[in-house]
């Protein structure tokens, strides 16, 4: 019982230290994303331009310390030699972030995303039947393992909302082949709201 004591005693001001607070969370991020592999994609006719990723997130958070959330992002990759041309890809995900001294008004953080990515290419133009150019279009898709992670510097804007700059690195499995993954670098805004 003498060791029960302070155990119990040490409990309870750890748990009444952090204030009640709302713990469920929307979240949006834009940000600017750029290929980094396959080299394919970055050179010769087949590069694309840079484009905008859109993504949405929705969890709960832990003690101040720890986000667990699911989301959903997509971005669109127009080649550069005909922009009828584009990849496509929606990734659907599950989070996992880690604040460093969250009670700062603003504060780092870490994150990592696991999931599956739903992805596409899709092709338009002419090609030759046998004397005419007659138009086609065509969607090669593939989905596969997805992963992130990155940092943040979160910033506590007003008591519910937070304004979060953000650098993250993804990649989505093609194959089996570790270098056949599409990588990309995003860095970005993101607002979360609590609730």
């Amino acid at each position: 019982m003498r060791t029960l004591l302070p155990v119990l005693l040490a409990i309870s001001l750890t748990v009444t230290a952090y204030p009640a607070e709302k713990i469920f969370f929307t979240g949006y991020a834009l940000q600017y994303e750029t290929v980094t592999a396959p080299e394919s994609m970055k050179k010769n006719t087949t590069n694309v331009y840079d484009t905008l990723c859109v993504s949405a997130y929705a969890g709960v958070t832990i003690l101040q310390w720890v986000d667990i959330y699911a989301g959903v992002s997509g971005s669109f990759f127009f080649v550069t030699n005909s922009i009828q041309n584009y990849y496509s890809f929606i990734p659907v995900y599950a989070g996992l972030k880690i604040r460093i001294m969250p009670e700062w008004a603003v504060h780092p953080a870490a994150f990592f995303n696991a999931g599956y990515g739903y992805n596409n290419f899709h092709a338009s133009g002419y090609r030759r039947v046998g004397t005419n150019m007659v138009p086609y279009e065509s969607d090669t898709s593939w989905n596969g393992l997805y992963y992130s992670f990155g940092g943040e510097v979160e910033w506590r804007y007003v008591e519910n909302v937070m304004l979060i700059a953000r650098v993250e690195y993804t990649a989505t499995r093609r194959s089996n082949d570790i270098s056949d993954d599409y990588r990309t670098l995003r860095l970005g805004l993101s607002w979360k709201n609590y609730f």
